[in-house]
């Protein structure tokens, strides 16, 4: 046991690390490598600009874009691949919040999505889910004219197969 002390002394005396240290500073590394891994998409948006055209965006081919649509590029994140992406969404219309809801109560069903949620207000919101993911989009007018449009898509949590089939705890 004094063998094992003396051993454990001499590793940190030369390296400066304790085990633990030395266990905290693999988990940090192979956790870095974890998240260097996971894919981005390059948007090819790039620029001192912060709107810029939306419509033009390869990766959102199972998504509606409204006509001329600006992207907010320093509030948008899109992570994956083609059509699994996921993240965050912001753009700029100038159609009223009407038509946009109108837009994406329309428009959502021919890219697969299936509207489980709505709720118009003077900020709305929509929910529709595709597959094994999840959209929310908040519509919310802005002061002068035409709306901000939040999309946040996500990977669909297990277990629930439809909103008919959610119960709340405790509901009979």
């Amino acid at each position: 046991m004094n063998d094992m002390r003396s051993r454990t002394y001499e590793f940190e005396r030369l390296f400066g690390l304790s085990i633990l240290g030395l266990l905290f500073l693999a988990m940090s590394i192979l956790a870095a490598i974890g998240c260097a891994r996971t894919p981005v998409i390059e948007t090819g948006l790039r620029g001192t600009r912060s709107d810029q055209d939306a419509s033009g965006l390869p990766q959102l081919r199972d998504f509606p874009v409204p006509p001329k649509a600006k992207l907010k590029t320093e509030q948008t994140l899109i992570l994956g691949h083609l059509e699994t992406w996921t993240g965050r969404i912001v753009m700029r219309s100038k159609l009223s919040e009407n038509d946009l809801c109108a837009f994406y109560q329309d428009r959502m069903p021919g890219f697969g999505w299936r509207m489980i949620s709505a709720t118009q207000a003077r900020v709305s919101l929509m929910s529709f889910v595709r597959e094994d993911r999840v959209a929310t989009l908040r519509v919310e007018a802005s002061r002068f004219s035409g709306c901000t449009i939040t999309a946040i898509v996500s990977p669909r949590q297990g277990g629930v197969s439809s909103p008919e089939s959610a119960r709340i705890s405790g509901s009979k």
